[in-house]
C-alpha cells in the first residue's frame, strides 16, 4: 500500500461472520431442512415440495429476505430457478437486495442473454 493511499484495512472478525451464518442457517431451515452453504454468506435451498407459502419458491425467497432484514438488519439477494446453478446466476442479477426468477420456460432466453463471464467457473483460462 502506498503511503498516500486513503485505503485502510479493517481487521477480520471471523467469529462474527460465523455467528451471522448460524443465524442465517436458522432462518433458512424454517423453510427447508436441507440447506447447503456454499460460503459463509451464500446458500442454496431446494424448496421443491415444501408446503410453506403454498409451495411458491418466489414467495419463500421474498419472506426469507424480509426475515433476514428484520432479524439481522442485513440485505439479501435471491435467485429462483429450476436448477441450483441457474439460481446462483440469477441471484447476481438484481444485487444488492433483490431477487430474480428464471422460470423453466425462460431458461434458454436467460442463458442466451447472459455474458459468458457471468457464468460461475468461467474465467480467462476457460
Amino acid at each position: 500500500m502506498h503511503s498516500d493511499s486513503a485505503t485502510a484495512l479493517l481487521p477480520v472478525r471471523f467469529e462474527r461472520y460465523e455467528a451471522v451464518t448460524r443465524r442465517l442457517d436458522s432462518i433458512f431451515r424454517r423453510y427447508d431442512p436441507n440447506v447447503e452453504f456454499l460460503s459463509l454468506d451464500e446458500a442454496t435451498l431446494d424448496v421443491t415440495g415444501q408446503v410453506h407459502c403454498n409451495g411458491s419458491a418466489t414467495l419463500m425467497a421474498s419472506r426469507i429476505r424480509n426475515t433476514i432484514e428484520q432479524e439481522l438488519k442485513l440485505t439479501a439477494s435471491a435467485g429462483i430457478a429450476p436448477l441450483k446453478y441457474l439460481a446462483k446466476m440469477a441471484s447476481e442479477v438484481n444485487k444488492p437486495n433483490g431477487q430474480c426468477v428464471v422460470a423453466p420456460n425462460q431458461v434458454q432466453s436467460f442463458l442466451a442473454n447472459m455474458d459468458v463471464r457471468k457464468i460461475p467457473g468461467v474465467g480467462p483460462k476457460t
